[in-house]
C-alpha cells in the first residue's frame, strides 16, 4: 500500500479537501491521507482536543496543511462558521 501510494506522489497538491468528523477514526486517517498528499485540508469535529492535536502534528509534517474548525453539523451556526472559514483560510 505504501509503495502505491508512494508512486502517486502529491496527488491532490493543490487541492481543497473538507472533511467532517476528521479528528477520530476514518476522518481522522482522511485528513492524514489527504496531508501527506499535499492537499489543504479544513476539518471539523464537535470537540477540541483530538483536533486541535492532529492539525498541529500534520501542519509540522506536511507537505499539505490543515486547519480545524469545531463544528457540530447538527447546528446551523456552526456550519455557517466552518464554511466561512474554509473560504477564508482556502
Amino acid at each position: 500500500m505504501l509503495l502505491i501510494m508512494s508512486s502517486l506522489g502529491l496527488r491532490y497538491n493543490g487541492k481543497v479537501t473538507i472533511v467532517t468528523g476528521g479528528s477520530q477514526g476514518v476522518g481522522d486517517g482522511c485528513v492524514r491521507v489527504f496531508v501527506e498528499h499535499g492537499s489543504q485540508v479544513v476539518f471539523c469535529a464537535k470537540t477540541d482536543g483530538e483536533g486541535v492535536k492532529l492539525q498541529d502534528e500534520l501542519n509540522a509534517t506536511g507537505p499539505g496543511e490543515c486547519y480545524y474548525v469545531k463544528c457540530d453539523m447538527t447546528i446551523e451556526e456552526d456550519v455557517q462558521v466552518c464554511t466561512h472559514v474554509n473560504i477564508k483560510k482556502l
